[in-house]
């Protein structure tokens, strides 16, 4: 599987979808080790994109949660989320206008 089909899966609606996100999202970017982990639990890294940028943010802290509320009407912020896969946490952080990464810890 290349890397464009390991982040956007078989279908481009999901691209579509992403426009109305809550912030720009940028470029999306995902690191080996994410992919790894996608492929193996057969997940696009695209859906936990699509969570992020839906306002899903996942398991993360009051404060974090905050900040990413306000980087939705101010691009200064950078937006973070964590979803829990199994033993590993897949991380969606957003620079707006420049990045979306897809990383894992």
């Amino acid at each position: 599987m290349g890397l464009f089909d390991a982040l956007f899966g078989k279908s481009q609606a999901s691209m579509l979808q992403l426009r109305m996100s809550c912030f720009n999202i940028g470029t999306i970017a995902a690191t080996p080790n994410a992919v790894a982990l996608c492929e193996a639990l057969g997940i696009a890294p695209i859906e936990f994109v699509k969570k992020h940028a839906s306002g899903d943010f996942g398991v993360i802290d009051p404060d974090q949660r905050e900040r990413n509320q306000r980087a939705i009407s101010d691009a200064r912020y950078p937006a973070v989320s964590a979803y829990p896969v199994g033993s590993s946490v897949v991380y969606v952080v957003t620079k707006q206008g420049d990045s979306t990464t897809v990383m894992t810890a």
